[in-house]
């Protein structure tokens, strides 16, 4: 499954006297005051600047990820005259959820695994996961040692059900829920009756709401990195194993700058969430012989 987007995040600017720490990053003193010329790249957290800080006309400052920490800069005159680009600088997104094992190849001797579900995301609203896939039952397997099942696929057997996808990661507004995973897949040769049984798919994982929104737009005095979105499911196996699900998208970062004289902002402040990778595919079906293990 698709995992849903992560959400567009705001920034905050202040023109005040007063500089603000974020307890939990550790500020860094500048003694002179700082231009970004080229581009470059800043790791999120607090600046305190002795003097004005400057981004000139056609140049991006990238703010990478760290700790979850704003990027929060406290100086006499801030001039923002190119970019600043803190596009996926805030939570860390959930790592995909794990395929399912396949069902023995040819001779189906083992029950295709459902995926597994991916983990949270990052942040205060992180992503919820999906949960997991079913494990396929009943059929049988056959021995392989005939020209039949050595270029085929004879078995009687399902596929394993896929992982719900992961929801997206909260801010401002809740995330897109989660979807549920596909469910396995029964192809078994028309009135096959050699062992009995027959054979049942895994059931798709379901999908997850995502977690309750954060942050106080009335008085903009909490503004915070927005939240990863969780990791996808995993593909169910079939004649093959599955494959895994994508890493979750990371929330966007927080802009803060605060200016004890003159603030200006003529270029672009960015702050967006970064989209998910898809969930995991189910395990292929193989051979000729209109069967599948």
């Amino acid at each position: 499954m698709t995992i849903a987007k992560k959400f567009t995040l705001l920034f905050w600017v202040f023109l005040l006297p007063v500089a603000h720490v974020f307890a939990q990053c550790t500020p860094t003193n500048l003694g002179t005051s700082q231009v970004i010329s080229t581009n470059t790249s800043w790791t999120s957290g607090t600046y305190n600047i002795n003097g004005d800080f400057t981004v000139n006309t056609g140049v991006t400052l990238t703010i990478i990820y760290n700790s979850n920490c704003p990027f929060v800069v406290n100086a006499t005159n801030i001039n923002i005259l190119g970019t600043i680009n803190a596009d996926g600088a805030g939570g860390i997104g959930g790592a995909g959820g794990a395929a399912g094992g396949s069902s023995g190849g040819p001779g189906g001797g083992s029950l295709a695994a459902g995926g597994s579900g991916g983990s949270a995301g990052g942040g205060t609203g992180g992503g919820t996961p999906g949960s997991a896939g079913g494990t396929a039952s009943g059929g049988c397997s056959i021995d392989c040692g005939n020209f039949v099942c050595s270029g085929g696929n004879d078995a009687d057997r399902a596929g394993g059900g896929g992982a719900g996808s992961g929801a997206g990661g909260s801010y401002g507004g809740a995330g897109g829920t989660g979807l549920a995973g596909a469910a396995g897949r029964i192809e078994n040769e028309p009135s096959n009756s050699r062992c009995n049984s027959t054979p049942v798919a895994g059931a798709g994982g379901s999908g997850n709401a995502a977690a309750a929104a954060y942050g106080n737009g009335a008085t903009n005095n909490d503004l915070a990195n927005g939240s990863g979105g969780a990791g996808g499911g995993g593909g169910g196996g079939g004649f093959a194993s599955g494959t895994a699900g994508g890493a979750g998208g990371n929330g966007g970062g927080s802009v803060n700058l605060n200016a004890s004289a003159d603030l200006v902002i003529s270029g672009i402040i960015s702050a967006n969430g970064s989209n998910g990778s898809d969930g995991g595919n189910g395990g292929d079906r193989s051979g000729t012989l209109g069967n599948w293990n």
